[in-house]
């Protein structure tokens, strides 16, 4: 599709358009049940979903990539829209409770300054609920949402039961780490979105790693915990300076331990 405000609009006015609409609009009802006068934001072409902010939320605001073009809403009613650069959004940080992404990820050139100024302007209370792994070598799509578990394609997958540190394979990124900690199992794939995937379809039992990004670890986090696994509380980090530590929830503290002095 042609990134244009109108073309958008033509798409959301067909048939195919007004369905994908309702099929969206009725999950995200179910992830954000209440509003509590919340400080929400969309950004991308998201006046489809407009129904989905409902009247006790405290403010809303519209951010259109300039790259699509200008858009007018209805003049009698109140709202405020802007015109905003991808890698720039004019919110002052933890502004904002909720951002619906829509018509909008998929057009950017520059997607982790996006993410960057995403993880900038939401509440440190805010969370993950859905994430996707794609492997290309082995064809396959992890994925989860939070309260509905993990899967590979269709089938649900489990994190491993192992017990014992000895027997269980664990996955770094960090160089040296084999020198430090010889007595760990390690493997060293190159790729910490797929090592968390790997650990929450049990294939490696933990995972852990020191100043990575945000967009490296988001989606394994989510995936591992609908797994029944552990992660540590990732918010407190700057977004690319993040201390990850993740496995079974029978080694979780264990290993843990093992890496006080990491």
């Amino acid at each position: 599709m042609k990134i244009n405000i109108e073309n958008f609009k033509i798409f959301y006015s067909s048939f195919l358009g007004k369905s994908i609409t309702q099929i969206i609009l009725k999950k995200i009802h179910n992830l954000w049940p209440n509003f509590n006068n919340s400080r929400n934001a969309a950004i991308g072409f998201g006046f489809p979903f407009l129904s989905v902010f409902k009247s006790n939320i405290q403010r809303l605001f519209f951010l259109v990539p300039n790259k699509f073009g200008l858009f007018n809403f209805f003049i009698n009613e109140k709202n405020l829209t802007a015109s905003v650069q991808e890698d720039i959004l004019p919110l002052e940080d933890l502004s904002i409770d909720r951002l619906l992404v829509v018509n909008c990820f998929e057009y950017l050139s520059e997607h982790k300054k996006f993410l960057r100024e995403a993880w900038r302007i939401l509440d440190k209370d805010g969370e993950i609920i859905i994430g996707l792994i794609y492997d290309p070598i082995k064809n396959e799509v992890f994925y989860a949402e939070k309260n509905n578990g993990a899967f590979v394609y269709n089938f649900r997958i489990r994190v491993s039961n192992k017990s014992n540190l000895d027997e269980c394979l664990f996955a770094s990124n960090c160089e040296g780490i084999k020198l430090i900690y010889p007595k760990l199992n390690l493997r060293n794939t190159g790729c910490a979105a797929l090592d968390l995937a790997y650990v929450g379809c049990g294939r490696l039992d933990g995972y852990f790693h020191d100043k990575i990004n945000l967009w490296d670890v988001a989606a394994g986090k989510i995936i591992i915990e609908e797994a029944g696994g552990k992660v540590n509380d990732i918010y407190d980090y700057k977004i690319n300076k993040i201390d990850i530590r993740a496995g079974n929830p029978n080694i979780y503290e264990k290993m843990v331990k093992r890496l006080e002095k990491f």
